[in-house]
């Protein structure tokens, strides 16, 4: 689920050496700061300084570098990942807030500390991971994002891990079908095997399609080995149970 809200920055401003703990609405009226300042202050100031006043813990920031020249240069987003927590069931769960900025000043400002920027609007997106049994990360590794409706899309993946679980154990399995489109021989071993090697904690994306039902979620699974590459797998669901799996083969595209 991704909740896109404008953030209440008109009275807030990160000044050299803002102190953690200090909220926006603290703020004088000055909504400006440089990229210098972002990069150099720490994920719980930033969180403070830029998010809303109930914020969750925030483990991580990222500043992403500033683009263009002049008029258009831009600061595009901070990333900052909130403290994963026990989610739905099966689920640990946390959020990354994608922070835009744009310019207060439409030309490059020729006084110490370069450019100028001001919070524009703030994007903050759920992130899932299935629960192992231990306890949740304290970090976003192996979290991924629901594309769509979030409960078909949790029920998809856990239904997948029980798939996995089966295919492991030499147990039934939904009507399966494997296609490798690259040759490499990723389905030479068979649905099940497919499937026993399939590693949930590497899952990077759910996406639930609006289509009548029934209609096959779609499941992104990175594979290991040096060959960057990655699962698609089509679940589609009878109430809470995977009724067919179809998995096909692709190369990252990143390759």
């Amino acid at each position: 689920m991704v909740v896109t809200f404008a953030l209440a920055l008109a009275q807030a401003v990160i000044p050299a050496g803002i102190q953690a703990g200090t909220r926006a609405k603290d703020m004088p009226e000055r909504p400006v700061f440089t990229a210098a300042e972002v990069a150099a202050a720490s994920p719980a100031t930033l969180a403070d300084a830029l998010l809303p006043a109930d914020h969750p813990p925030i483990v991580r920031a990222q500043v992403l570098p500033a683009g263009g020249d002049g008029a258009t240069r831009r600061l595009e987003a901070v990333l900052l990942d909130a403290r994963p927590a026990p989610g739905p069931s099966g689920f640990c769960h946390a959020d990354t807030f994608r922070i835009a900025f744009a310019p207060f000043e439409y030309a490059t400002d020729t006084r110490a500390g370069g450019q100028r920027y001001r919070a524009r609007d703030v994007t903050r997106t759920a992130l899932f991971r299935l629960d192992d049994g231990a306890a949740c990360l304290a970090d976003t590794r192996g979290y991924f994002p629901v594309a769509g409706s979030q409960a078909p899309g949790l029920a998809a993946v856990r239904a997948l891990a029980a798939t996995r679980r089966a295919a492991e154990a030499g147990g039934r399995l939904p009507v399966t079908a494997c296609a490798d489109p690259t040759g490499s021989g990723a389905c030479r071993g068979g649905a099940r095997a497919v499937l026993a090697a399939l590693r949930t904690d590497a899952i990077g994306s759910v996406r639930v399609n609006g289509c009548t039902a029934p209609c096959p979620v779609e499941i992104l699974v990175g594979t290991a080995g040096p060959r960057p590459a990655y699962w698609t797998m089509l679940v589609t669901m009878r109430g809470d149970t995977a009724t067919r799996i179809a998995m096909r083969y692709t190369l990252s595209p990143t390759r």
